[in-house]
């Protein structure tokens, strides 16, 4: 799986490395601001993957109360990642509406577009904390508690 992301990965290190030594020439700040940024958002997209591994394992909801303070920092890299996703477009966008407004306002909304939905899997992802916690207790769900009642 990691392969199919290399040539991401690639080039968004190349980029971040391109904006903070060479940069605009006419916003260097600007530039090593998106650097960061970049590097933020390709580091915690990465960590995430490594920290909410149970989420992948059979006995999901197991494995996740085992490792609930480990999904936990996951879900912290989650957000993190929405926030430097939805901050690259913003900071950037001075520089490319320079060139083409139409195209700026674009990748500012489809960059709000990939935020919006990294926000539903950090909160898929806490959901997915609480359910195993509850499954862990052997504590009775919604619809066993109607079922009982009838």
């Amino acid at each position: 799986m990691f392969l199919l992301a290399l040539p991401i990965v690639l080039s968004e290190m190349v980029l971040a490395i391109w904006l903070l030594f060479v940069g605009f020439e006419s916003s260097p700040t600007t530039s090593t601001v998106v650097g960061i940024l970049l590097i933020t958002a390709l580091a915690s997209s990465m960590l995430n993957g490594e920290f909410v591994k149970p989420i992948d394992k059979p006995d999901y909801l197991t494995a996740i109360a085992a490792d609930e303070t480990k999904v936990s920092i996951g879900v912290l890299f989650q957000l993190a990642l929405t926030v430097s996703v939805v901050a690259i477009p913003i900071v950037m966008f001075p520089i490319i509406r320079e060139q083409n407004e139409i195209l700026a306002l674009g990748y500012v909304g489809a960059r709000i577009f990939e935020g919006f939905f990294d926000v539903v899997i950090a909160i898929s992802q806490i959901l997915l904390l609480t359910l195993s916690r509850q499954y862990v207790k052997g504590e009775p769900t919604v619809n066993s508690d109607i079922e009982a009642t009838e």
